[in-house]
């Protein structure tokens, strides 16, 4: 339990709170409507590479685990797709195209799995929870006025994805604190719903009902008074819906319509896919494009360099070979979080990991944001054995909201 006793220092936090901020800062850019001119792609390209570095100093200061033998494969996959994507950086024609995405997207982003191996410590989460608790602060104060003025609930939503981990730890918190926490999970779902937006409704909505059954399931006594709070919570939520249907019937129709408005890149995904098998397997690298017709991103090739579905999305860039590993790696943290801990975190933990594959049918692509870095701190938090075999009265005294 050495590891209980925390030193004031997080180097982990650090990366993440300036990710944090960066975001705060891309939004307020966009409300001001303030062109990407080329002093504000430097200050990003200068976050996304300092993030990036100060992730890999973290990891040679052996401030991490040392990995299994499948998590060890799966980074030297992850070292096989950045080198797939050497001659695509290199290429004499779209080159600089390609050098701009990665150290403005892609450095930080296939940076962020490291963080799975990572050493947690109570101060760090404490530090996480404060960061994500501020954050649904300024979504509570910004979300509405914003929503009622654009009809939209961007940009604002993604400030209120760490949220998540807070419901998971709603006994951990004062109970002025879980207000904040359950009414910005409740108007995330509302705003969610009245703009269509499925993806983030399965996101907030998935991850209140996780965080019902994980409270449900728990034999802590701290749980037992908010079991039926957060039953509550979902009734009253459920009703809501109901009875104002008509308000959201443009997200029904949405939803009736299933994937019919991605059908057609996904078709055109599988076919250019099944024309080289091979790439099922490898994948075609950070860069990897495939052919998206009129849906296309490169307008010279026809050429497409995502697709909106996670699992899709994780094939594209590396393969089987890349969503396997994740998959295995996954399935081990979910069910040690979930079954072999003491305490609602990492259960939470499982929870989240779990509402990423969930996400990710919809959406879920991976991102430099909140939502995405969670899911590794989660296999971080469900690996650490000391973190496991915590009670909940110990972590709500160290990482509590008071």
């Amino acid at each position: 339990m050495n590891n209980y006793q925390y030193p004031q220092k997080s180097p982990l936090f650090q990366p993440i709170l300036l990710m944090e901020i960066f975001v705060v800062f891309s939004i307020l850019l966009g409300i001001m409507e303030i062109p990407d001119i080329t002093i504000i792609k430097l200050i990003r390209y200068g976050v996304m590479i300092s993030a990036s570095f100060m992730v890999l100093r973290i990891i040679k200061r052996n401030h991490h685990i040392h990995p299994n033998l499948i998590q060890d494969i799966f980074y030297l996959w992850l070292v096989a797709i950045f080198i797939r994507s050497i001659p695509d950086i290199l290429d004499p024609y779209n080159g600089y195209i390609a050098l701009k995405q990665f150290l403005s997207i892609f450095l930080f982003m296939y940076t962020i799995p490291l963080f799975m191996i990572a050493k947690i410590d109570t101060n760090f989460l404490r530090k996480l929870i404060c960061l994500s608790y501020i954050l649904a602060i300024i979504y509570l104060l910004t979300a509405i006025p914003h929503y009622l003025m654009t009809n939209s609930p961007e940009p604002y939503m993604v400030l209120c994805e760490g949220v998540i981990l807070l419901l998971m730890t709603l006994p951990y918190h004062k109970n002025n604190k879980n207000v904040v926490i359950i009414v910005s999970v409740t108007i995330a779902i509302i705003l969610a719903m009245l703009a269509a937006r499925r993806n983030k409704v399965v996101f907030f909505g998935g991850g209140l009902f996780l965080a019902v059954f994980s409270i449900l399931t728990s034999r802590s006594k701290r749980s037992q008074k908010y079991k039926w709070i957060l039953v509550l919570v979902l009734f009253l939520l459920f009703s809501a819906i109901l009875i104002f249907s008509s308000s959201f019937s443009f997200f029904f129709e949405r939803v009736g319509t299933g994937m019919d408005s991605r059908e057609s890149i996904i078709d055109l995904f599988f076919d250019d896919f099944n024309r080289n098998p091979s790439d099922w397997i490898w994948g075609r690298g950070i860069i990897g494009q495939f052919y998206g017709g009129v849906l296309n991103t490169d307008e010279t090739k026809e050429l497409r360099d995502g697709i909106e579905n996670g699992y899709l999305y994780l094939i594209l860039k590396g393969g089987w070979m890349w969503l396997g590993l994740l998959i295995i790696i996954s399935l081990s943290a979910i069910y040690k979080g979930f079954f072999k801990s003491k305490n609602l975190l990492c259960k939470g933990f499982a929870m989240i990991i779990l509402l990423y594959y969930f996400d990710m049918i919809g959406f879920g692509i991976p991102s430099n944001t909140l939502k995405y870095m969670m899911v590794f701190i989660s296999i971080a938090g469900c690996n650490t054995k000391w973190l496991r075999q915590c009670s909940d009265e110990q972590l709500s005294q160290k990482i509590g909201l008071k």
